[in-house]
C-alpha cells in the first residue's frame, strides 16, 4: 500500500490572518483541498490520512464530501508541533498496515504545486533506493552565520538544494525512527533531518521550483499567480 500523510495543523501566525493558511481559499477552493486533490487523483496513492487542527476536523470532513476526496480514510487531530502531528498520523497508519513494504508520502497541506510526475519519481526512488526527499535547486547564494550575525561561511550555490516535500519512506523505517527518539522528535525540523540523524542515506528527487510552502502573504500572492498561470481549479 502507498499512503499519503498530509499534515495541516499549523495556525498560520506568519500569514497574519485569523484563519489558518491551509483553509484560505484560492480560486474558490481551500489551499488544503488543492493539495489533497493531487494525491486523491494520483494513480499511485491508495489511501490518505490528514492531520489537522482539532477545531477544523469537521471542516475537513465536509471537504471529503464536497470535493469527492474519496481516498481519505481518516482525519486526525494534530499535536502541538509539526513533528508530533506527523507521528500521530504515522501511528494511525502503522496500525492499519499489513505489509512491511508499505510506503508513506509525508507532505505539507500548504504545498499544492506538486503533480503526478513528481509523485511517481518519488515512489520509484523509494522503491529502488529506500527513500526520497524532494528538493529544488538553490537560486541564490546561501551564507552561514557565525557570532554577532557575521558571515561565517558562504556555500557554493551549485551544491545547495532547498529541502521540500513530499518526503517518502518505507513506513517501518520512518515509524521506527520516531519510536526510537520518542519526545525528542520535536528537536527535528522534518522527517529528513530525523532520518539523517539515524545515519540513513537520503536520496533526492528534484521537484518544481514553485513547490513552495505557503507561509507568508508573499507566498500567497505567488500561489494565486501560479494557479492563474496553470489554470489550476
Amino acid at each position: 500500500m502507498v499512503y499519503a500523510l498530509i499534515f495541516a495543523g499549523g495556525v498560520g501566525s506568519r500569514m497574519g490572518l485569523e484563519m489558518p493558511k491551509q483553509f484560505i481559499r484560492v480560486r474558490n477552493k481551500p489551499i488544503l483541498v488543492h493539495t489533497l486533490s493531487v494525491f486523491n487523483s494520483s494513480r499511485i496513492i491508495d489511501c490518505i490520512v490528514v492531520v489537522v487542527l482539532s477545531d477544523y476536523i469537521d471542516e475537513v470532513r465536509k471537504y471529503i464530501s464536497e470535493y469527492n476526496l474519496s481516498k481519505i480514510i481518516k482525519v486526525i487531530p494534530g499535536g502541538d508541533t509539526a513533528m508530533e502531528s506527523q507521528f500521530k498520523g504515522l501511528d494511525f497508519i502503522e496500525k492499519q498496515s499489513t505489509c512491511k513494504d508499505d510506503v508513506v508520502f509525508i507532505h505539507d497541506g500548504v504545498r499544492p504545486f506538486i503533480d503526478e510526475k513528481l509523485l511517481n519519481k518519488c515512489l520509484e526512488t523509494t522503491i529502488h533506493k529506500g527513500n526520497a526527499i524532494t528538493v529544488s535547486p538553490a537560486t541564490e547564494t546561501i551564507s552561514i552565520l557565525g557570532v554577532n550575525h557575521q558571515v561565517k561561511k558562504i556555500l557554493p550555490r551549485q551544491k545547495c538544494m532547498i529541502a521540500r516535500a513530499p518526503q517518502v519512506f518505507y513506513l517501518n523505517d520512518i515509524y521506527n525512527a520516531h519510536i526510537d527518539v520518542g519526545a525528542k522528535r520535536n528537536n527535528y525540523v522534518d522527517s529528513a533531518s530525523l532520518m539523517m540523524d539515524k545515519r540513513t542515506k537520503l536520496n533526492t528527487v528534484v521537484g518544481p521550483s514553485e513547490n513552495i510552502k505557503i507561509t507568508t502573504q508573499y507566498d500567497l500572492m505567488l500561489c494565486e499567480m501560479w494557479m492563474d498561470k496553470y489554470g489550476k481549479n
